[in-house]
């Protein structure tokens, strides 16, 4: 027989327990403070903030209107936190408190971290200060300089009386044009001014009774010969540097595009004089086949030594968080470029969507507003949801050379 063994004494696995979880204890005593601090300073990073003094280049809204005054003071922060409040500050110039900073306006940025505010035209400083929210802790901006834009216009048109002013726009003249636009010129027939806006079209050209006949991905199609819309400030009015916006109207129907862009003056040649590029500020291209719209697209244009033609840009989805809660043509928007000698920089209403410092022209260029049926796209005119008598509208047109 075996000798029984002794019960375990049940205070001594309490002992064991107790002795073992002081351990444990111990080891997250060293861990925690090693990787608290390290998790608190991310969560808690400062706010960057960003601000540029620039001209009245804001206004969305449905109706034509008078070009507005003043300037904008746009805002880019970082990270960006949709539904933060950021505060625009003035410097004081006078009194006791001359030199400090007090609060005139308050905005929520939108989902790309910018806001736009409005300012007047007053030669003042501004900055703006981001509160801590969210877990980012306060920002604060340099200050920045707003300038008396209304001195510094350059060229505007807010397109009032019943046509084009011919001190300003010439209808452009252009044949069809084989592999690009093979189907359509443009005519004078489809542009009307009227209320404080020009309108810009398309139609069947009556003058061209037979059809067209291209070939569109790979299928052979028959169409209409069709006119379009073009006039520009050619040997009217041309720039180098500086900030070019149009308040427009877009149209919803595929098949056409409406376009606010630029040419230069002594074409696209790399030598000499020709050393520019086309500057497609925004195209727009309709509504998607979802019925949904698609972003503004803007491109820029190149030839090189050896003629060859070089491109560079997109369609830029990400403008859809720009334009508000409504699609782009139920408004008019101000589209823009600040064009130096460094970038280009591409905007919406003062919002910030793109920015390059490829293909930069070097030479002055001249104002182009259409609205063109290009090969590819003229085929979706025909499809459901789309129609040829959609138009696109022109509030108004101004540059602030640099």
């Amino acid at each position: 027989m075996h000798a029984a063994l002794p019960r375990p004494d049940r205070s001594q696995h309490l002992l064991r327990n107790a002795a073992t979880l002081a351990v444990l204890l111990a080891l997250l005593a060293v861990l925690i403070p090693a990787t608290a601090p390290q998790a608190e300073a991310k969560k808690s990073r400062s706010a960057s903030v960003h601000i540029r003094a620039l001209p009245p280049i804001a206004k969305a809204g449905p109706r034509a209107t008078r070009a507005p005054k003043g300037g904008i003071v746009s805002v880019d922060v970082s990270p960006a936190q949709s539904g933060r409040t950021v505060v625009l500050q003035r410097k004081i110039t006078k009194g006791k408190r001359k030199g400090k900073w007090t609060n005139v306006a308050r905005k929520r940025q939108d989902r790309t971290g910018q806001t736009v505010f409005k300012v007047s035209g007053a030669t003042r400083h501004y900055r703006v200060v981001s509160p801590a929210y969210g877990g980012v802790r306060k920002g604060v901006s340099k200050p920045a300089k707003m300038k008396k834009w209304s001195k510094k216009l350059d060229f505007s048109d807010g397109f009032s009386g019943r046509k084009l002013d011919k001190k300003k726009w010439t209808h452009d003249r252009r044949k069809h044009l084989p592999g690009v636009r093979t189907c359509a010129k443009p005519t004078k027939a489809d542009t009307s001014v009227r209320g404080g806006a020009v309108t810009m079209g398309v139609s069947k050209n009556p003058k061209r009774r037979g059809k067209c006949r291209i070939t569109v991905n790979g299928k052979r199609q028959a169409l209409p010969y069709l006119r379009n819309t073009q006039f520009s400030t050619a040997r009217k009015y041309s720039f180098k540097y500086g900030y070019a916006a149009a308040r427009m109207k877009v149209q919803r129907s595929r098949g056409m595009h409406s376009a606010f862009w630029m040419n230069p003056l002594y074409g696209m040649q790399p030598k000499g004089r020709g050393k520019g590029a086309e500057i497609d500020v925004m195209e727009y291209f309709g509504q998607r086949d979802s019925g949904r719209e698609q972003g503004i697209g803007t491109k820029l244009h190149r030839s090189t030594k050896g003629g060859q033609w070089r491109s560079f840009g997109d369609v830029f989805g990400h403008t859809n968080t720009l334009k508000g809660p409504q699609q782009f043509w139920d408004n008019y928007h101000v589209y823009s470029v600040e064009w130096t000698p460094k970038r280009y920089i591409f905007r919406v209403d003062g919002r910030e969507y793109f920015r390059t410092s490829r293909y930069v022209s070097r030479a002055p260029e001249y104002m182009i507003l259409s609205m063109l049926t290009s090969d590819w796209e003229v085929p979706a005119l025909y499809k459901p949801g789309n129609t040829i008598n959609d138009t696109a509208k022109v509030d108004w047109v101004r540059v602030w050379e640099l």
